[in-house]
């Protein structure tokens, strides 16, 4: 019975990994489109290349792509070596915050949803160096 479950298991990993791999395809297309597309039209009121509206296109896609390989990344490690480590669940935490935070517009957000996003940070930045202390020693 714990066999099938394993297989189980192993098999439900590798459909979310082609899952991912769709995704990170889709993102890919998505942000090469809107890249060149915005490279190569011409209108007024855009910052170089791309407009504001081009941008908070982009860069959730760029930082979707990352994420999208970090999730990749522990459900390999954890089909190998049956765990999950927490240092790339940081990471996948950091990278998703730092999505958030380049598309948020501070100056109409919250005061209350800037402090949170910036203990949010904090917390995830000293987990992630404990991890990294803990590991050296």
């Amino acid at each position: 019975m714990h066999n099938y479950l394993k297989n189980f298991e192993k098999y439900i990993f590798y459909f979310l990994i082609a899952i991912l791999g769709v995704y990170i395809l889709v993102e890919v297309v998505t942000l090469v489109y809107f890249f060149f597309s915005g490279l190569f039209t011409v209108e007024s009121g855009k910052s170089l290349f791309f407009s504001k509206d081009e941008g908070e296109v982009i860069i959730p896609a760029f930082f979707g792509i990352l994420i999208a390989f970090e999730l990749i990344d522990t459900l390999k490690i954890y089909l190998k070596e049956n765990e999950i480590k927490s240092q790339h669940i940081i990471v996948i935490g950091l990278i998703a915050i730092s999505r958030k935070l380049l598309v948020l517009d501070f100056a109409h957000g919250d005061p209350m949803t800037n402090f949170s996003i910036a203990a949010l940070i904090a917390g995830l930045a000293l987990a992630y160096f404990l991890l990294k202390k803990g590991e050296k020693s």
